[in-house]
C-alpha cells in the first residue's frame, strides 16, 4: 500500500511544530559555533532588523503585484510598496544612477535567476521592437546557469555542449551552436571573458544574420567572482556596428553578488553598473552580501524600459503587469528596505571592509602553501585550486578534506583554463566568499587544517 500523506484529522500543534525543527535540524545555521566551517555559500545570516520586518509582514499577506516603480498598483499594499520603491531606488543610486527616482525601474523577485531572466526577456522585446528580426545572446562560459536557461525559455536557443571527465577531475567541453542564438565565450585566466573569443562569436553570429545582441556581462561571476570587462565588451560591439549598422544591443549585468560589495572595493574596475550609460538593466541579490532573508533578489533597468514587456490584466487595479512573477509578497520589500535603512553606506561599506581584512588574511596564508594556486577577485571572493604539479597522493588527501562536510560547506566548480584543438578545458576550482559569519579564528583553523594535510 502506499504511504498515506494527508492525515485524516490532521496534526495538532505540537506534532507539526516538531516535525518542522527536526527538518531544519542539520541545515545551515551560520549562527552555531560547532557547525561546518561555511566556506562556499553566498548567503550569511540576515540582519536581526531584517528578519524583524519580514516577520511583521508575512501574517498580513502584503502582494506586492506589479512593478512598483512605474505605477501605484493595488491600493491595499501601498505600505508595502513604498518601501519596495525606496529600496529599489536606494539600489539604483548605489550602482551609479545619479537620479533614480526619475530613472530607475524595477523590482524584488525570489533571486538573480529570475532577474536575469527578466533582463533577457526584457532585452529580447526590446530589440524586436526596434526592428531587429534575429536575436542572440552572448556571455562568457562562466555566466550563471540562468544565461542558459533563459536563453533556452526564449526560444533564443540551448546550450549545445558535450562534456567529458578528464583525470584529477577535470572536464573538457565542447561547445557547437548549431543553430542556436547563444554564444558563450572562453574567459581570461582572471575569470573575466576574452574579447579574442567574443570578436569571434560575434563575427560568427553577425555574418548568420544576427542583428540584435543581449549582452549579459559578470560583475562577480557566481565561481570565483569575476568582473568583466564592459566597456571593452561594448567597443567590440560598435566596431561591428560600422559595418553591421542595423547592428542593436542591450546590455543587462548580473551583479547577483558583486552589486552589493563592488561599490565599496577600491579594486572595482567600473564600467559596469548604470554610471556606464550603455547598461541597460542590473541583477542584484540582497539576500547574499545584503543580509537580507531569502528570497529577496532585485532586477533594475532604466526608466521606461519595462514597457517592452507590459500586459495588460484586467482584474488588477493599474490594469498592466511587467514582471515575471507577477504576484510576489511584500516581505521581502520590507526586509530589504530594512536593510538597507539600517545599515546605511557606511554599514556597507564597513562590512565589506572588515571581509577584505579577513581575505587578506585568508590570502596571505595560502600564499605560504605552494601547492594551491589563487585566482583573486576585486571583491570578498576568490577561488582557489590544487596545483597541476601536485602528486596523485597529496592531492587525495586535500580532496579528501576539502569534500569533509563535517568540517567544511567548500564547494568547487569547473572553471576554464585553456581551449586546445575546439575544446575547453577545466579545472576544479574551489570558491571561497568571505562573509560575515566568518572571523581570524576560523580562518586560522582552515589556514591550519591545509598545512596539517599537507605535512601527514
Amino acid at each position: 500500500m502506499p504511504e498515506q500523506l494527508w492525515p485524516e484529522d490532521g496534526l495538532d500543534e505540537a506534532a507539526v511544530l516538531a516535525r518542522v525543527r527536526e527538518a531544519l535540524d542539520g541545515i545551515i545555521d551560520h549562527r552555531h559555533p560547532g557547525y561546518p566551517l561555511i566556506l562556499s555559500f553566498p548567503m550569511t545570516r540576515p540582519l536581526d532588523i531584517a528578519i524583524e520586518a519580514f516577520a511583521e509582514a508575512m501574517p498580513r499577506q502584503p502582494n506586492n503585484i506589479i512593478t512598483t516603480t512605474n505605477c501605484e498598483g493595488e491600493p491595499e499594499w501601498a505600505g508595502t510598496r513604498a518601501l519596495e520603491r525606496q529600496a529599489v531606488h536606494m539600489a539604483a543610486e548605489l550602482l551609479g544612477m545619479a537620479d533614480p527616482v526619475a530613472d530607475a525601474d524595477g523590482y524584488i523577485c525570489p533571486g538573480g535567476t529570475e532577474a536575469n531572466l527578466q533582463g533577457m526577456w526584457l532585452g529580447r522585446n526590446r530589440l524586436r521592437d526596434q526592428g531587429c528580426r534575429r536575436i542572440g545572446i552572448i556571455a562568457s562560459c562562466e555566466a550563471h546557469y540562468s544565461v542558459m536557461k533563459g536563453s533556452d525559455l526564449l526560444g533564443i536557443g540551448p546550450e549545445n555542449a558535450t562534456a567529458e571527465p578528464l583525470p584529477r577531475g577535470w572536464l573538457r567541453i565542447r561547445r557547437e551552436r548549431g543553430t542556436s542564438g547563444l554564444a558563450l565565450c572562453t574567459v581570461c585566466p582572471d575569470g573575466g571573458i576574452d574579447l579574442g573569443s567574443m570578436r569571434r562569436e560575434l563575427d560568427a553570429l553577425l555574418r548568420e544574420g544576427f542583428d540584435g545582441i543581449i549582452l549579459v556581462a559578470n560583475a562577480g561571476s557566481s565561481h570565483i567572482g569575476a568582473v568583466d570587462d564592459v566597456q571593452g565588451m561594448l567597443g567590440l560591439l560598435r566596431e561591428y556596428q560600422q559595418r553591421y549598422p542595423r547592428l542593436a544591443w542591450h546590455i543587462h549585468v548580473d551583479a547577483a553578488f558583486g552589486g552589493l560589495a563592488l561599490p565599496f572595493s577600491e579594486h572595482n574596475p567600473g564600467g559596469w553598473d548604470f554610471a556606464n550609460p550603455d547598461v541597460d538593466s542590473i541583477t542584484i541579490d540582497p539576500h547574499k552580501f545584503g543580509r537580507t532573508p531569502a528570497p529577496a533578489g532585485m532586477f533594475i533597468c532604466r526608466k521606461g524600459q519595462l514597457d517592452h514587456v507590459c500586459r495588460m490584466v484586467s482584474y488588477l487595479h493599474e490594469g498592466r503587469d511587467d514582471t515575471i512573477s507577477g504576484s510576489r509578497s511584500g516581505a521581502p520589500a520590507l526586509a530589504c528596505w530594512a536593510a538597507f535603512a539600517a545599515m546605511g553606506r557606511s554599514g556597507y561599506r564597513r562590512q565589506f571592509n572588515e571581509m577584505m581584512l579577513l581575505k587578506r588574511q585568508l590570502l596571505q596564508g595560502l600564499a605560504g602553501i605552494p601547492q594551491l594556486r589563487v585566482i583573486d577577485s576585486p571583491q570578498n571572493t576568490f577561488g582557489f585550486h590544487i596545483g597541476d604539479d601536485v602528486d596523485d597522493q597529496l592531492r587525495e588527501r586535500l580532496t579528501a578534506m576539502f569534500a569533509d562536510h563535517t568540517r567544511y560547506v567548500l564547494r568547487w566548480s569547473h572553471v576554464f583554463a585553456y581551449e586546445k584543438d575546439g575544446w575547453q578545458y577545466c579545472r576544479p576550482v574551489y570558491k571561497v566568499l568571505v562573509m560575515p559569519h566568518l572571523d581570524e579564528a576560523k580562518v586560522a583553523r582552515f589556514l591550519a587544517d591545509i598545512r596539517n594535510c599537507i605535512g601527514s
